[in-house]
């Protein structure tokens, strides 16, 4: 694997009022194998001691931004202009790097050329750092993973395990109209156009505040605004996706929600029906078949992810 330390990686840090946590997101960071590299922290107007935790940081890689409150979307997006690496990629204040995170982008990026982003599998982690769960989007082989994205059978794909060729930033942004699943048009926006690389080792850790699950409202919340999310993605590139997206992209909402029904153990019907639902909307939808011919066979998997977290 080449892993050169000769192309700059800008790494961008939105933050607010989270001067606690920020420092251990920040120190895990300055401790990547890979050095080459700047980190751009965007104080969107805390109130907090942030500057004064930035400042003991003491690292001369830090550049501290601070503006005044715009969203995450808008120090993001802040972020990527002050960039002056080859490569840009993105954490949350609350999450933290696995060391050779960046060392292992890199190397996956120089060893294959025609990608243009690569993300990772990452662990869900509580706010006393106890990992609970280890998610690895699934992700076809060939970098084109549009289809995927929309099917829902992905699963999810944090902005935080990106990272991302400068070149393809030069006219995208976070959608800063957004205010929740702003990250998800963000990466349906660079699959529409680059193949991106998979490594399916969890290097992000990803701080659940409420828990290993979220609450059934939170759940349909996170849906609503995923659905939002797409409808902007369509009117953004209308012309540019077929209409048979849509399909595939409710079909997989179905297919989340009737995996998360099982989960909760729900009454079976409550969770089958959601099943047959994304089958009637995109019939090749073929994860779900597994479900609708063999239920049992998915709450097994699951009952057995669960055991897991207990333990």
């Amino acid at each position: 694997m080449a892993t050169g330390q000769s192309g700059m990686v800008s790494v961008v840090i939105p933050t607010f009022n989270r001067a606690l946590l920020l420092k251990e997101a920040v120190v895990s960071v300055l401790a990547q194998t890979y050095v080459n590299l700047e980190v751009i922290i965007v104080d969107d107007g805390s109130t907090d001691n942030t500057g004064e935790v930035v400042t003991a940081l003491g690292d001369s890689r830090i550049r501290y931004i601070k503006k005044p409150n715009g969203g995450v979307s808008s120090a993001r997006n802040r972020g990527i202009e002050e960039a002056t690496g080859e490569f840009i990629a993105f954490l949350d204040s609350d999450d933290m790097w696995r060391p050779t995170k960046v060392e292992k982008q890199i190397g996956a990026l120089c060893d294959n050329p025609a990608f243009d982003v690569c993300c990772t599998g990452f662990d869900i982690i509580g706010n006393d750092g106890r990992v609970f769960d280890t998610l690895v989007p699934k992700l076809p082989a060939d970098g084109r993973v549009l289809d995927a994205l929309l099917g829902g059978r992905t699963g999810f794909v944090p902005v935080q395990s990106l990272l991302v060729r400068k070149e393809c930033l030069l006219s995208l942004r976070f959608d800063a109209e957004l205010k929740v699943a702003e990250d998800q048009l963000f990466v349906l926006n660079l699959a529409l156009d680059r193949k991106v690389f998979i490594i399916r080792e969890p290097l992000l850790m990803y701080r659940r505040h409420d828990g290993v699950r979220l609450s059934l409202t939170d759940f349909e919340a996170a849906l609503y605004y995923s659905q939002k999310s797409f409808e902007k993605f369509m009117a953004l590139n209308s012309g540019r996706v077929d209409m048979s997206a849509k399909k595939k992209f409710d079909s997989g909402l179905c297919y989340i929600r009737g995996k998360e029904r099982f989960r909760r153990g729900e009454p079976f019907f409550s969770a089958y029906k959601e099943f047959l639902k994304a089958a009637i909307i995109w019939p090749f939808n073929v994860k779900v078949y597994a479900w609708l011919l063999n239920p049992l066979k998915g709450l097994k998997r699951i009952l057995r992810s669960r055991a897991l977290r207990q333990a």
